[in-house]
């Protein structure tokens, strides 16, 4: 795997710079379409949502690409490899023992992948939480409510990170909220914005704060979210036991 040139410019990890498909291989052999969310795991394989062909897949430490879960066709289905489905993953991440974790964006769920080291092709894909309606399709089972696995709903969940106790937190983009969902129960609960006031614009402490559109999201070592606030094209913190929002970078005239 080639990844800096001379100078010290990056170059191509995985992939072809003008064409797209849907194809297992070695570097430049291997092809994605829209790929979306990029996480490392512990053993530094680059972990991709590849979302226009809905499915998870892996850039090993020598440039080899391979499909986790997923077959190119869009759908939902907890299942083991290729026989399970997504609907354009977007958000990823990953924890300490190597338990990926997906936003299976038009599906409204967030899924959890668990690897056989003897095997990557046997990675056996669950919802975590979200319904998607018990059907294929997109869009199905949106909503905004918090709940206990299944019946809690999201809408168009974007970008995703771990918290330093371990918790997953959501950017879930259409609602315009910022969701906690905790690993061993998939319990989901509401830390800032309001689906009864909707999107907007607005600082303040949990369900007083507004965003529109959040779609990034990431955690620092202090337990603080920084949120990419697309349509308010503005970078917010969430801090504290309060979720108290505020605006570190506003750049809309």
């Amino acid at each position: 795997m080639n990844t800096s040139l001379p100078s010290g410019l990056p170059t191509l990890l995985a992939g072809h710079r003008t064409e797209r498909g849907f194809q297992d291989g070695q570097d430049g052999a291997a092809r994605f379409d829209r790929p979306q969310g990029i996480a490392v795991d512990n053993t530094g394989n680059v972990l991709v949502s590849d979302s226009g062909n809905h499915a998870l897949r892996k850039v090993a430490c020598n440039g080899a690409v391979s499909t986790l879960a997923g077959n190119g066709q869009p759908g939902y289905a907890d299942g083991v490899g290729s026989a399970a489905r997504f609907n354009q993953p977007w958000g990823i991440a990953v924890d300490a023992d190597g338990v990926i974790y997906v936003n299976d964006s038009n599906n409204n769920c967030v899924r959890q992948v668990v690897r056989d080291d003897a095997s990557e092709s046997s990675a056996s894909v669950s919802t975590l939480a979200g319904n998607a309606g018990g059907k294929e399709g997109a869009l199905q089972g949106a909503g905004s409510a918090d709940g206990l696995g299944a019946s809690a709903r999201f809408n168009g969940p974007a970008g995703l990170a771990l918290d330093t106790d371990g918790h997953l937190i959501v950017a879930d983009c259409s609602n315009s909220l910022i969701r906690r969902v905790t690993v061993a129960e998939g319990r989901v609960t509401t830390v800032a914005g309001s689906p009864e006031h909707g999107r907007g614009f607005a600082d303040g402490e949990g369900t007083a704060a507004r965003f529109n559109f959040p779609a990034g999201i990431t955690v620092d070592g202090n337990n603080n979210i920084l949120v990419a606030d697309l349509f308010n094209n503005r970078i917010r913190m969430i801090v504290g036991s309060a979720a108290c929002v505020t605006t570190g970078v506003a750049t809309r005239v």
